[in-house]
Order: C-alpha cells, then sequence, then structure tokens
C-alpha cells in the first residue's frame, strides 16, 4: 500500500475545474466546524495555500465567511461579553460597539481590517467632537440646533479615558491589536 490515510480534519486536496482545489476543517468564530477552501491554477502554489490554512487551522479560529466588522460586532456583545463579563462591562461595550466602532470601521471586512485602519479611524474620532462624529446635532429639530448643524463646532473632544475605553473596547471586538498611546 502506498501513501498514508490522512487523520481527521486534515482536509484534502484534488483536481478542479482548471486548476486545483483543497479544503481544512476549521473552527469558526461561532465555535462551529466549517471546511474552508484554497484554490490555485497550480498545483505547488494550491499545496502551500493548504499547508498553511492548515497551520492557521491548527492554532487559530478561522472564519470561513467574510463577515463585516459591523456583523461580528453585532454579534460580540450579546454572545461573547454578556454572558461572560459583568453587566457594566457589557454596557460600556456595547454602547461603543453601537456609536462608535459600527458606524465608523463597521463596512470593513475582518479579513482585510489591519492596525493601519483602525489607527486612521482612531485619529480621526479623537480629533472631531461628539456632536460632528455622531451626527447629534442634525437629528436635532432646526430651532434647537447649536453646534455643529450651524457651523459652529463646540470642540467637545473625548477625554484621553474614554479613546482609551474605545480602543480597548476595538481590540476586544475586532481581533486586530488596537495601537496603543502612550
Amino acid at each position: 500500500m502506498t501513501g498514508r490515510k490522512r487523520g481527521n480534519r486534515e482536509g484534502s486536496m484534488y483536481p478542479y475545474k482548471d486548476g486545483w482545489a483543497a479544503y481544512v476543517w476549521v473552527t469558526t468564530p461561532s465555535g462551529l466546524l466549517k471546511r474552508k477552501y484554497v484554490t490555485s491554477k497550480d498545483r505547488d502554489t494550491c499545496h502551500a495555500k493548504w499547508i498553511e490554512l492548515q497551520a492557521k487551522a491548527r492554532t487559530n479560529v478561522v472564519s470561513t465567511s467574510t463577515d463585516t466588522v459591523a456583523a461580528y460586532a453585532a454579534y460580540w456583545p450579546e454572545e461573547i461579553v454578556k454572558p461572560n463579563l459583568s453587566l457594566g462591562t457589557y454596557i460600556n461595550y456595547s454602547g461603543w460597539v453601537r456609536t462608535q466602532i459600527a458606524p465608523g470601521i463597521g463596512g470593513k471586512k475582518l479579513t482585510t481590517l489591519r492596525v493601519r485602519d483602525v489607527q486612521v479611524w482612531l485619529n480621526k474620532v479623537a480629533a472631531t467632537c461628539h456632536c460632528c462624529f455622531q451626527g447629534k446635532d442634525t437629528g436635532r429639530m432646526p430651532e434647537k440646533r447649536r453646534c455643529c448643524a450651524l457651523k459652529k463646532c463646540c470642540k467637545d473632544l473625548y477625554s484621553k479615558e474614554s479613546l482609551r475605553g474605545l480602543r480597548r473596547t476595538c481590540a476586544q471586538c475586532s481581533g486586530v491589536p488596537s495601537p496603543r498611546r502612550r
């Protein structure tokens, strides 16, 4: 008998359409076991991708779809934070997610989110007042507008402690390490 039988969850590699395909069983962020596929025109390239995916699957949770930050941010406070942390932490994290993270970087895909993206967004949050960033003043009745909608910024910026909390929440929620401030 030539070769050996593959072990459980090692996956397989096979000819596919005009090239090669391979899959590995991975654990998803929701805890399910699913197949993750890689393809290539060249067998050697496909094999290299397959080996890399196997190594990643052994050490990490691997996403099988390309969720956005907003989709994961909606799931994260309810399913991860609420059952495992205190009520105050849940309220704090879900507030940051709802008011800042989802509107700010929610459209980015988790697979393409980088530290640089988070840093640029955090710099924008730090330099913009609450009203301008969240569009609070534009939602008020016209006679009660007093800030950004009248082109008179109140300069009510976030405190350093608030920005630290937002960074911490972002790092926990996105899985991307947030840039540190000193």
